[in-house]
């Protein structure tokens, strides 16, 4: 079970400790069965958006990191990027905005596939398209969204 002062969000199999801002936060080790698993990571300052994303896509399968501190899952995919295939991002975060974070996933791990998430609605907006093609973000889910739409948006970019 989480924290309620913890920037992790999630269900705890190997537990080790990470810091940010002087919090102790719980990270989640990779899983030790030789099932293959598609590892993600959801990042998102709302907790309870952070927790729903993360359970449904557990139930379907991934192996999901979820945090509320885009400067803590920065630090994490430094150290585990191996075992992420995506990452998908609030753009409205304090400390690092989405689209910042996912330019600096990309750094890190350029094959990384990217997918932010917004409610506020940026389709068509020339700024936002630009800075799509320069991070190379690979899609966008407006929020709300359902988690069938949400899961089925994940697995078609992984598939490409």
């Amino acid at each position: 079970m989480a924290e309620s002062n913890s920037s992790y969000t999630g269900t705890y199999r190997n537990v080790s400790k990470a810091k940010s801002n002087g919090k102790d936060s719980k990270i989640n080790n990779k899983s030790t069965d030789n099932k293959k698993h598609i590892g993600a990571m959801v990042v998102d300052d709302d907790i309870d958006i952070c927790n729903l994303t993360r359970m449904a896509l557990q139930k379907k399968g991934f192996d999901v990191y979820g945090f509320t501190d885009p400067l803590l899952a920065l630090e994490h995919f430094r150290a585990n990027c191996d075992s992420c295939n995506i990452v998908i991002s609030d753009l409205r975060m304090p400390a690092m905005n989405g689209i910042e974070f996912l330019e600096n996933i990309k750094k890190v791990k350029p094959t990384t596939r990217v997918l932010l998430m917004s409610a506020f609605t940026i389709e068509g907006d020339p700024e936002y398209a630009r800075l799509f093609k320069q991070t190379k973000i690979n899609g966008f889910i407006q929020k709300p969204a359902s988690m069938r739409h949400l899961t089925q948006t994940i697995k078609s970019h992984i598939k490409q």
